[in-house]
């Protein structure tokens, strides 16, 4: 499995690996002669014209392609796993890979951040292999499950991971289209920050002579923000491991992001994933510990329900990925669902909503209250998680109020609500029930120019139930004070 160290260094093995792939590029017979159509973001000017140029398009020679740099690069980094990071998972021979091929299926017991972020991006790397030679979104998906599957059952000593399937390829998906259309935006303003977006997709035109066809959509909104927070945990167990009911005050330095691409409101799809938003929250401590949050939701598809385009209602079937790591907690949800929204302008106002109503498919989080980073060794020195899988259900509802004097003002609240799968239990742990409220307040106001103040409000409320372990209830907030700048 793909550990924490090995997450933080693929971006690397692929610039290594892709250097094997020259041969596999052969021009396209079906190539078509158009102009170059070099799009500012949302600026308003004409596109430039350009030399006529041969775009990707699938083909025989792109699929070898998209095969051949997955496998090269579950190859790569299998070696790095085992030669340099010393993994004894990545120790496989013609043995464990016989064994793979025919064992059982299990939940793997690696800690939070490998499973929950780790994984989504090594299937971001896989996805990106194939829509960057011209494949399209289920083709592209298609791929990134043959890589999955061909490193769950022939790069690792471990049985295959059903967790690791699902997150390496459904959410990988959605960060690998997520990255493909960010490699344009930054390509039009930063184009040596795009090879950091999606190396797949600038070596390939680097290899293949060929550009990539730009998608319909652009990006609405992009902010950063960075300040100080402070934030508190507070549990009620009777668990003897929980040593203390509540810690102190944590002062935290803050940072962050807003990104909106394609507008929810009145959007009609085109291609899944062709509308998407992410809010991004990471804080770090002076004991250096940190905790990260990230939410992202985007549109399988969506058609636009009011006549009246000002109003912009849309229904959409939307995939949502909510995480939050912290060193009290841990939650990750992955669902699929119903939502509509509306945007409302009256005069210098602006009032938007969404709702939405979901199938929570798989639901990490943690089946005890410990100071734990994901993770822990039992007696005999083997790993183990310290939080269970479920599934259940998921409902949000959000609101924001615009208007240039009063300022920007968000409010998000969700629930999910999941009971343990029974195969995914381990023996130190509990079947149960875990009930979890979480939220959001956001207020800026623009002080100059693209430069704004705000302040922020995040809590999260978990009940937990267990059959045969301890109850418990949980209550973890953080408010914090930011400068903001809006690039879009």
């Amino acid at each position: 499995m793909m550990n924490k160290k090995s997450f933080l260094c693929c971006l690397g093995l692929v610039f290594v690996l892709e250097s094997f792939l020259p041969a596999m590029a052969e021009p396209s017979t079906e190539a078509e002669s158009q102009s170059v159509q070099n799009r500012d973001a949302g600026d308003g000017k004409p596109e430039k014209q350009g030399k006529d140029i041969v775009f990707a398009e699938p083909c025989l020679a792109s699929g070898v392609l998209s095969f051949s740099e997955i496998t090269l690069f579950s190859i790569g980094l299998n070696m790095w796993d085992r030669y340099v990071l010393k993994q004894d998972y990545a120790k496989v021979n013609w043995s464990t890979m016989k064994d793979n091929l025919t064992a059982k299926w299990f939940w793997d017991y690696d800690p939070f951040t490998t499973n929950q972020l780790g994984h989504p991006y090594q299937g971001s790397i896989y996805y990106s292999m194939a829509r960057s030679t011209g494949f399209d979104y289920w083709q592209s998906l298609a791929f990134t499950v043959y890589g999955s599957t061909l490193w769950e059952l022939l790069f690792e000593t471990d049985p295959p991971s059903v967790h690791d399937e699902v997150m390496t390829t459904v959410q990988a998906s959605f960060l690998g289209e997520a990255f493909h259309r960010m490699y344009f935006i930054a390509d039009d303003h930063l184009p040596y920050l795009s090879w950091i977006v999606s190396p797949a997709n600038a070596i390939n035109q680097l290899l293949t002579g060929k550009k990539l066809k730009r998608p319909e959509g652009e990006l609405t909104e992009l902010s950063f923000f960075a300040g100080g927070a402070a934030g508190k945990n507070t549990v009620n167990t009777d668990d003897p491991l929980v040593v203390r009911d509540a810690s102190e005050v944590r002062k935290m330095a803050a940072a962050g992001f807003n990104l909106v691409y394609g507008s929810p409101y009145f959007h009609d799809t085109k291609e899944p994933m062709d509308q998407f938003d992410f809010y991004g929250f990471a804080s770090l401590e002076k004991n250096r510990d940190y905790s990260v949050v990230l939410f992202g939701n985007t549109s399988l598809w969506s058609r636009g329900i009011v006549p009246w385009e000002d109003l912009g209602a849309t229904l959409a079937v939307k995939l949502h990925y909510h995480l939050i790591q912290d060193p009290y907690l841990s939650f990750n949800n992955n669902s699929i669902g119903i939502s509509l929204a509306e945007s409302i302008p009256a005069g210098s106002w602006n009032f938007s909503w969404e709702a939405n109503l979901n199938w929570a498919f798989l639901v990490g989080v943690d089946y005890y209250a410990l100071n734990s980073t994901g993770s822990y060794k039992t007696s005999d020195g083997e790993e183990r998680r310290v939080y269970d899988y479920g599934m259940g259900a998921n409902a949000d509802i959000q609101f924001r109020v615009q208007q240039p004097v009063f300022g920007d003002l968000k409010f998000y609240a969700g629930i999910t609500a999941e009971h343990t799968l029974p195969p995914a239990v381990l023996p130190e742990a509990s079947d149960g029930y875990a009930l979890m409220l979480y939220g959001k307040t956001e207020y800026s106001h623009r002080i100059a120019g693209a430069f704004s103040l705000g302040a922020s409000y995040l809590w999260y409320k978990k009940w937990g139930w267990f059959d045969d372990d301890y109850d418990m209830n949980q209550f973890s907030h953080v408010g914090s004070i930011f400068a903001k700048v809006d690039l879009f």
